[in-house]
């Protein structure tokens, strides 16, 4: 995607084994770094979970947008 923050090298998405793994990340992200996007994504057709962290390299421009349940078809 043109711009998208994994194309400008400000976003990853990290693959997490089960809910409470992802529990675990997500909490510890929102309370300990200066993040612009934090959503925890699923799959229901494809059973795939992951966190997608994104960081914008003006970190004033950080939106602290943190979803837990957003759900990709």
């Amino acid at each position: 995607v043109g711009r998208s923050q994994h194309m400008l090298g400000e976003a990853a998405d990290l693959s997490v084994p089960n809910e409470q793994v992802a529990r675990d990340w997500f909490q510890w992200i929102v309370r300990n770094t200066n993040f612009d996007q934090l959503l925890f994504e699923h799959s229901s057709r494809l059973l795939n979970r992951w966190l997608h962290v994104s960081c914008r390299w003006d970190r004033k421009r950080n939106r602290h947008q943190a979803i837990y349940n957003y759900k990709v078809s």
